[in-house]
């Protein structure tokens, strides 16, 4: 059986809603990891950062530069050293970003990530871009009855319903979504935004969501970050800031039971959980690729064994050789429907 390691793993963890990533890492070995999980909402950000296993002294530090480059079917599309990030007293770097944009990226097209860090060896990643389903049909009406449980043992921690709603009598939103699925293996991620205006803009914002279909689905934490400028542009002295909109588990599922067919998904809301009177509703069906997928299986096993003691042990997927970590680039069709009053 192989033994379970805890990883010193100091990234961006707010890409993700876990902080501990084990891999198999060889006994008494630092490794470089590599973390970009892409997807269309945010730009390429690609973090580096070290890994070894639990108990094993001294802990080492990045140095200066972390060289990351991106190629486009072996052909060297940018190259730029990360930006680290370290201890506010401690002269120690623990870990670097650097971030690309996501617009150059075609879907079909294969890329691949190389990182080079003086003191240990070159690691690197390839993926696809994958190319979109589109969604084919997009549509809603009102229902009542019992939100499905995992609704709220999911982002909101067994947060409990409204005290003046009655759990077998909720209004729900119920949206259908329907694609054709292409043959071969092909892997779904689905989210909700709604289009909502703040100040001046209109942004997106994710809505947790549950399905009658899948009552304990394998989902994964997702969240994405907006850039903008507060008191004016760059140019005239703003302030950069970063806003988090919505942070939402989304069902994740392959094409096993349905390949090459087509598919049809429900997917409700409780209409207590905001207004969605005239509100822009957005559906999003993103396509993965087969390491992306396997990674959030692995990342979900885990989270599911990491509390039972009598659970076997989990070792996260990992597409990086000479290191650990994931490359993923996700891909995604979008509808946008109106919910009326």
């Amino acid at each position: 059986m192989v033994k379970l390691l805890q990883i010193l793993w100091i990234i961006m963890f707010f890409i993700s809603c876990i902080k501990e990533k084990p891999f198999d890492i060889p006994e008494g070995k630092t490794e470089l990891t590599l973390f970009a999980e892409n997807y269309p909402e945010n730009s390429l950000k690609v973090s580096v950062s070290l890994a070894q296993t639990i108990g094993h002294y001294p802990y080492y530090q990045l140095n200066e530069p972390i060289k990351v480059s991106l190629f486009e079917d072996n052909i060297l599309l940018q190259e730029k050293n990360a930006k680290i990030y370290g201890h506010k007293y401690i002269d120690t770097a623990y870990y670097g970003i650097a971030n690309f944009d996501n617009e150059m990226l075609i879907e079909g097209n294969r890329y691949k990530i190389k990182v080079s860090n003086f003191g240990y060896d070159d690691i690197e990643a390839e993926t696809i871009k994958p190319v979109p389903v589109k969604i084919k049909s997009l549509t809603w009406k009102l229902l009542k009855g019992k939100v499905p449980e995992w609704y709220y043992i999911s982002i909101y921690n067994n947060y409990p319903p409204p005290p003046d709603v009655e759990p077998e009598d909720t209004l729900m939103i119920e949206f259908t979504i329907k694609f054709d699925d292409p043959p071969g293996k092909n892997f779904y991620q689905i989210g909700i935004h709604s289009l909502q205006r703040v100040s001046n803009f209109k942004r997106e914002f994710k809505i947790q969501y549950a399905s009658f279909e899948w009552p304990d689905p394998l989902y994964s934490c997702a969240c994405y970050f907006i850039h903008e400028y507060v008191g004016g542009k760059k140019t005239e002295g703003g302030s950069k800031i970063a806003e988090r909109c919505g942070i939402a588990n989304e069902i994740v599922f392959n094409d096993k039971d349905f390949n090459g067919e087509e598919k049809t998904v429900r997917l409700v809301i409780p209409t207590h959980t905001g207004s969605f009177s005239d509100a822009s509703i957005i559906i999003k069906l993103y396509s993965l690729s087969e390491d992306h997928y396997r990674y959030i299986v692995s990342k979900w096993l885990y989270n599911r064994s990491k509390d039972d003691p009598f659970a076997e042990p989990v070792d996260f997927h990992s597409n990086v050789s000479n290191g650990i970590g994931i490359f993923s680039i996700a891909s995604c069709d979008y509808d946008t429907i109106i919910v009326k009053k």
